[in-house]
């Protein structure tokens, strides 16, 4: 008979639970780790595959005008028939970079299962030099970009020449440096200004060798003396006002060195 109060587990029922429990539990324990055993192998088999059969096959240069192709990729240093997934993406943008000053910019992408695409940004050739017997171009940075042999294939280019006063080093990849360390910047200005002005594609040449007398020619119509870099903008601001005013007849020069920009003079040839 009952005796009115519930019944309670005995010490082999709880035996008997604890046991189930620990099965249980180790069954868990082998599945997981089973589970991590396979996954560890899929992935030792992917990475195997992905380097022993997924090789460069094609290497592809996108938005290249001064370079080559072939050049690029050898500057790269990605070969073909090497593991696609080794190969070094940001290394590669270095060494392109380094190697090649009139690139600007590379993004390198890998596309499985064997295709490398680099793609790739130049710098704009601006201006050129001459210093000594050859013709250096320049960006906007004052970057020297790429030796040319003859004034003529500088020209061609579409290039604005500008003379420069004391170079004392011209090597590609590396900023121009002159004897008077204000002068790159004060081109850099100078080139900035004129672009927002629309003036820059009407020039014929810059001439910097006193940088009190900075003169620069407009096609064959205008010589401006524009004195200083000092209000460079507004100078050419004004300038752009005296143009609009001037007959297509006249040539002649635009004077603002007197320091006075409210008061440039127009002599006519």
């Amino acid at each position: 008979m009952q005796n009115g109060k519930d019944k309670t587990d005995t010490p082999k029922d709880t035996r008997v639970s604890m046991t189930r429990q620990r099965e249980k539990k180790e069954r868990r324990k082998r599945i997981i780790q089973l589970v991590a055993f396979v996954s560890c192998c899929s992935l030792v088999m992917i990475v195997i595959i992905m380097t022993v059969f997924m090789k460069v096959n094609t290497i592809e240069v996108v938005g290249n005008v001064k370079y080559s192709d072939e050049e690029i990729i050898s500057a790269s240093l990605i070969e073909k028939g090497r593991s696609l997934i080794a190969a070094n993406g940001i290394k590669a943008q270095k060494n392109i970079c380094e190697k090649l000053p009139a690139v600007e910019k590379v993004k390198v992408i890998k596309n499985f299962p064997s295709t490398v695409t680099i793609n790739v940004t130049e710098t704009a050739e601006v201006l050129f030099v001459a210093v000594g017997e050859h013709y250096y171009s320049l960006d906007a940075d004052m970057n020297v970009i790429q030796r040319y042999e003859s004034i003529e294939t500088a020209e061609l280019m579409g290039l604005k020449r500008i003379y420069l006063p004391g170079v004392t080093r011209c090597i590609t990849g590396e900023k121009i440096k002159t004897e008077d360390n204000d002068i790159p910047e004060m081109v850099k200005t100078l080139y900035v200004n004129l672009l927002e002005y629309d003036l820059f594609y009407d020039i014929s040449e810059i001439d910097f060798r006193d940088k009190f007398e900075i003169l620069f020619t407009l096609g064959v119509k205008y010589t401006v003396k524009l004195g200083s870099i000092l209000e460079c903008d507004t100078k050419l601001e004004f300038l752009r006002g005296i143009i609009s005013k001037l007959s297509p007849e006249d040539v002649g020069t635009i004077d603002f060195s007197d320091g006075n920009i409210n008061e440039a003079v127009f002599s006519r040839s």
